[in-house]
């Protein structure tokens, strides 16, 4: 079993990495001391997944999550987040391996997510 699901697709991730977190809602206010103070709604985290190599059919499962999501919510589990998470699918990169894909299957892809939580 994988470590990484996303939209049930298991993802064979080498890494997933919380890359950034950033607070929106709330505003700023100053204290009678001046000193500022926010009261944030909701934080947001965004992840980066890579893979290793993986087959054709493991690139085309996630290619067609990436598909169907169409910009909309994608449901995301990891090991590392323990409850599962809603995301929104912003970035899908991917290269392959130099081997000719002369024979199906017989090519490598590397996959690159960025996901945010929705």
């Amino acid at each position: 079993m994988s470590d990484a699901t996303l939209g049930g697709v298991e993802v064979p991730v080498l890494q997933v990495q919380e890359t950034a977190r950033r607070h929106i809602g709330g505003s700023i206010a100053r204290a009678v001391d001046g000193t500022p103070h926010s009261s944030p709604v909701r934080s947001i985290r965004e992840w980066r997944l890579e893979t290793g190599p993986i087959t054709h059919a493991a690139y085309e499962a996630l290619r067609g999550v990436d598909s169907l999501a169409a910009g909309g919510q994608v449901l995301f589990q990891s090991v590392e987040l323990g409850a599962p998470v809603y995301v929104y699918i912003r970035e899908f990169q991917s290269s392959r391996t130099r081997i000719p894909d002369t024979e199906p299957g017989k090519t490598l892809w590397t996959v690159r997510v960025t996901l945010e939580e929705a």
